[in-house]
């Protein structure tokens, strides 16, 4: 992207060099895969996914520039040009099932439009081709007729996906509740959950279904109780609401619990210890990464352990 962009902007090596920086900027934070996977998963997408980050990084990568390369005073036009390339990074992630920040530190709020999935082999595809006739041909002309024709192409992808999505959620009738579509790496097919609150938790019906044909291929359901218990709990805890409302005392585990997308737990006990365990339901059909938080709590309302638990699941 960067190097259409580059090359189609009349971009000379330098400003080019740059401009790369801006648009993989926000993913400075995978620099978090070094503690391992369980740390990327907590860090990845996080405060540097977010707009007024991008604002002030994108001031600093301008004065850098020019502290740098001494440019002409007219080149401050590279300040809009690195916040588009970091805003194009932030809009493709927002495609994606993984939400972000985007008005950190304003709002918390993490947001996704579950478009497609976070690997698109079509824009995958397009943009890498894009690449290659850019380099091959090395004219300023071809090269903007180039970006125009990937833009077209990567547009009508995701319009495609949006009528796909659309289809999906059609295909399963009689919801009347909450429903929520995510994709998968095939274009055709995608996952509805139907999300049915109850007093003490929710039931998911997951459903995986041709968009294509309108059928569907799959339907599993995922009962989470415990999840709705109303506090104040005190020790000692007898029953396993009381454990799980519990269990967020903690402010590790409320933080991971407040980011789940379909927060499910389940519970056991053993010889007076209740072990807690909170995961995300959509990780469990839709990612190559999926896991959750194991909390280890005594009677009396000890917390004994928490432990962040993450499977890396290749056959995916």
């Amino acid at each position: 992207m960067g190097i259409v962009a580059g090359r189609g902007l009349y971009l000379d090596p330098k400003k080019h060099i740059f401009f790369i920086i801006a648009c993989i900027f926000p993913d400075f934070d995978s620099i978090s895969l070094i503690a391992g996977f369980d740390a990327w998963y907590q860090y990845h997408r996080g405060p540097v996914h977010s707009f007024p980050v991008i604002i002030g990084a994108s001031l600093v990568l301008t004065l850098l520039y020019h502290l740098i390369i001494h440019p002409p005073k007219k080149e401050i036009i590279v300040f809009p040009l690195y916040f588009l390339g970091m805003s194009s990074h932030l809009i493709l992630d927002l495609l994606t099932p993984w939400k972000i920040p985007v008005l950190w530190p304003f709002s918390l709020e993490k947001i996704s439009y579950n478009l497609t999935y976070f690997f698109d082999i079509i824009f995958f595809v397009v943009f890498l081709g894009a690449v290659i006739l850019v380099v091959t041909y090395r004219t300023h002309k071809k090269a903007r007729f180039i970006l125009v024709g990937a833009l077209l192409l990567v547009s009508v992808n995701f319009g495609v996906r949006y009528y796909e999505k659309q289809a999906a959620i059609d295909t399963i009738t009689d919801r009347g509740n909450e429903t929520i579509s995510m994709p998968t790496l095939r274009p055709d097919r995608w996952w509805i959950f139907v999300v049915t609150p109850s007093d003490s938790g929710y039931t998911y019906e997951i459903y995986e279904v041709d968009s294509v044909s309108r059928i569907i291929v799959t339907m599993t359901t995922v009962e989470s109780p415990f999840i709705g218990v109303k506090g104040p709990v005190t020790p000692p805890l007898d029953s396993p609401e009381e454990a799980v409302f519990y269990s967020k005392k903690n402010t590790t585990v409320k933080v991971y619990v407040e980011g789940l997308y379909l927060p499910a737990v389940t519970v056991e006990r053993e010889e007076g210890v209740w072990k807690i365990f909170w995961y995300d339901v959509s990780t469990e059909v839709i990612g190559t990464l999926s896991g959750g938080i194991l909390v280890t709590i005594d009677e009396n309302g000890t917390i004994l352990d928490v432990e962040r638990i993450t499977e890396v699941n290749i056959s995916r």
